[in-house]
């Protein structure tokens, strides 16, 4: 992922419509891929690609960036200079969201479920027959938000797709397949939530983790709920009654989420709600996909080839001028 963050006030601001094209293809080894494309406001410009992982262990990639710019942007040295400019870009390496369905979500068989995991964590903890790393089991905490958040997506992509081209009793299906995968998952999740904080009253990190995984799932259930309901409040062949069960499950989330005093529910007693709550749904965004990130080492061959060229040529220009004075001391 390669973004490009603000600019100061004296350079130039993106031109929203001039984007028109958000989605570009590039050619990597034979294989055309989709760059996208995000305006995230009128300083910040985000550019996405993704790359497939090879099997084996060793992986190495050039990537080259040709940014064309527009006249109307007059990017150029008179009004910011070339390091000034790097220095607005910024490259990210991240995992794509885990591509697991609800379904094979609540799998007891499937041994890379993240819930079965947990599950499978939280009874050593609690049988103590094993020691488990705090970190591991928060991983996978945040790696079944990210499953959830994606699965979110998908449903959603789907529900509108069913509602454009398919039946009323499909998109009943797919609402009805939805509510129920996804309390059974959350009801296994909250029972495990419930077990660790008997095994630790106190509170801990586990604990702290397992709060924050539960506050993510609720909000992100709440806001999938009302957005799907408020799609198919459009479609005509479907009667209210039979979806009306997706508000009622937004607000059961609501108000469970107010009953454990989380701060996405205490937010909205305030008078910049819609702020507050969308700061912490960001919050708790960047939380659970902090586990996709990868750390990049930056290469120092750079700075060394750098440092070892600047040295030589000091050497030469020195011998050279050392000659110089020489030659000059004996001539004149």
């Amino acid at each position: 992922m390669f973004v490009l963050n603000c600019f100061s006030k004296k350079s130039l601001r993106f031109n929203v419509d001039f984007y028109i094209m958000l989605f570009y293809t590039v050619c990597l080894n034979g294989v055309t891929q989709l760059i996208d494309i995000r305006i995230h406001s009128s300083r910040h410009l985000e550019v996405k690609i993704n790359y497939i992982i090879p099997s084996h262990n060793s992986y190495q990639k050039d990537i080259d960036y040709y940014i064309f710019s527009p006249p109307q942007l007059n990017v150029s040295p008179k009004v910011i200079e070339r390091d000034a400019m790097l220095r607005k870009f910024q490259a990210h390496a991240r995992y794509s969201s885990p591509q697991i369905t609800i379904d094979e979500l609540l799998d007891q068989t499937n041994i890379i479920s993240p819930l079965h995991l947990i599950e499978g964590y939280a009874n050593q903890i609690i049988s103590e027959s094993n020691k488990v790393n705090d970190e591991i089991i928060i991983h996978e905490i945040q790696t079944l938000c990210n499953s959830f958040r994606h699965e979110a997506k998908t449903t959603t992509d789907e529900c509108k797709d069913i509602i454009e081209r398919g039946t009323a009793q499909e998109v009943l299906s797919l609402l009805q397949r939805w509510g129920g995968e996804t309390k059974e998952a959350l009801a296994r999740y909250r029972e495990i939530s419930k077990k660790i904080e008997c095994q630790y009253p106190n509170g801990n990190k586990i604990c702290s983790a397992f709060a924050w995984g539960d506050e993510a799932i609720s909000l992100l259930l709440e806001t999938t709920n009302v957005d799907l309901f408020r799609m198919v409040q459009n479609y005509p062949l479907l009667k209210r009654d039979s979806y009306i069960f997706l508000v009622t499950y937004a607000k059961e989330e609501a108000k469970y989420r107010k009953s454990r005093n989380y701060i996405s529910a205490t937010a909205y007693s305030s008078k910049s709600n819609k702020e507050s709550v969308a700061y912490r749904s960001a919050e708790l965004k960047k939380w659970t996909q902090s586990v996709l990130y990868l750390q990049p080492i930056e290469s120092k061959s750079p700075k060394r080839i750098g440092g070892i060229l600047a040295g030589t040529a000091a050497a030469i220009a020195m011998t050279f001028a050392t000659l110089t004075a020489i030659f000059a001391e004996r001539l004149f």
